[in-house]
């Protein structure tokens, strides 16, 4: 009796303690070829997470689209684990702040930044943890030579190659221009789908043709609306998906080509947000201002459902009262940048509480205050992410009777939530009058460092 191979020996294991053997395979590269091996180690690695959580999760970037620079709200560092900067001062002198510009930060994945410079039509992919840039070419139409216009989107899995692609994603517009009424009555988005992907590895756009699979969203009348709420995309196994206008999701093949269109949950709220979590693609909307609503996408035989996880009470972030010295802390880019211009402002020093964030569990200090008050200032809350790897809810607060914005951790699974700390930067007064908190004025995107 021959005896069994090495692959036959694997399979005898029981799953929990095969889970427990792939915990302790170190490094990326590694967990990639083991994904390989078969179906049965794909579906662990796959569903454990255990390649993603090998990004580690370090903070939140912001965009307040009245300051020139991204601010960095940073987490506190895990011991041995290296310090995040968010300062891009390591970019060329092409991005840097001209009179009347900015440098804005368009997408995120895995560690890699998709920027905008002082100049819109210019794009730049930077490694804010390596301090590594590149400037994309422009992207040309190639029948007009004009430049191409639209969102771009980034997609990259350092898991699997070292090289990135950008898809850059037409949006209808909308408002006062001429419509073609026999255009308004074709589907959207159509098919084949001609997209301009920018591929690291050739170097150059290119235009690719993705054929859809499954229904359209509807027509382009219908689809011709104003895109509310931020513009942000997802990269989940292998596929880019991104929020579009009328709040449909488009779920992108990079391997196939194809396509598919994901319809909204019918009892979408507004402005809502789409994410990535524990269990892969999350969407987030506000019901009026009391509750918002969170939803995980599924997926089966090709057909995606969102599932309602549940309505949480936002009362406890609108009734909190008080401010938090950390344990978050942001960088104060801005203020650092531009402080010699700046009048004298006694930047108060930063004493952290005794206390720590952890996330690895939902066991947290509570210290929020709820306070009932009669008269409670105007204040408006929007998301600022999902934790990468635990169901955990990131929301902002801003209050329009005092200069004051704060971040707050809403864990889904225990409806506890906790205060991070101060995100109004410093001084940001004389660069505005205020800070409303709006996703047309706020973007932010998790950050999770690629070294």
């Amino acid at each position: 009796m021959e005896p069994p191979e090495d692959g036959e020996l694997a399979a005898l294991l029981p799953e929990d303690v095969l889970v427990d053997v792939l915990r302790r395979v170190t490094g990326p590269r590694s967990l990639a070829v083991s994904r390989c091996v078969c179906k049965a180690w794909r579906a662990i690695i796959d569903g454990e997470g255990l390649l993603r959580r090998q990004l580690p999760f370090s903070g939140i970037f912001i965009c307040f689209r009245r300051l020139c620079l991204p601010e960095f709200f940073s987490r506190p560092a895990s011991a041995g684990q290296p310090a995040i900067s968010g300062k891009l001062d390591f970019l060329p002198r092409a991005t840097e702040l001209r009179p009347h510009g900015n440098c804005y930060i368009e997408d995120h994945c895995n560690g890699l930044l998709l920027l905008q410079g002082t100049y819109i039509d210019y794009h730049y992919v930077l490694n804010p943890a390596t301090r590594w840039w590149n400037t994309l070419p422009l992207c040309l139409d190639n029948c007009t030579g004009g430049i191409v216009r639209g969102d771009y989107y980034l997609a990259f899995d350092p898991t699997v190659s070292c090289h990135y692609q950008v898809f850059q994603i037409p949006s209808l517009r909308w408002g006062k221009d001429e419509i073609d009424p026999l255009e308004e009555t074709s589907e959207w988005p159509p098919s084949p789908y001609i997209l301009h992907v920018f591929s690291s590895r050739r170097g150059c756009w290119e235009e690719r043709l993705f054929v859809r699979e499954g229904d359209a969203a509807g027509t382009v009348a219908k689809a011709r609306v104003l895109f509310e709420g931020q513009r942000n995309s997802v990269y989940w196994r292998g596929s880019l998906y991104v929020r579009c206008q009328s709040d449909f999701v488009m779920r992108i093949s990079l391997s196939e080509d194809k396509y598919s269109v994901i319809k909204p949950p019918m009892d979408i709220g507004w402005s809502s947000y789409l994410g990535l979590s524990e269990k892969g693609v999350y969407c987030a909307s506000f019901v009026e201002n009391t509750h918002i609503r969170v939803y995980a996408l599924t997926e089966s035989c090709d057909q995606f459902e969102w599932i309602l996880k549940n309505d949480y009470d936002l009362k406890p972030v609108q009734m909190f009262d008080g401010q938090v010295n950390g344990p978050w802390i942001l960088e104060d880019i801005n203020y650092e940048k531009f402080r010699s211009h700046l009048p004298n402002i006694n930047k108060e020093e930063v004493i952290q509480e005794k206390f720590e964030w952890n996330s690895d569990d939902d066991d947290f200090h509570e210290n929020l205050d709820i306070v009932e008050v009669q008269h409670r200032p105007y204040f408006e809350i929007e998301v600022l992410g999902f934790h990468p790897y635990k169901e955990i809810l990131f929301l902002s607060r801003s209050e329009d009777c005092k200069l004051n914005a704060m971040a707050f951790a809403y864990h889904l699974n225990s409806f506890k939530v906790e205060n991070l700390g101060s995100i109004y930067p410093t001084g940001h007064d004389y660069f505005s009058c205020s800070i409303p908190n709006e996703s047309h004025e706020i973007d932010s995107f998790p950050y999770t460092p690629c070294w």
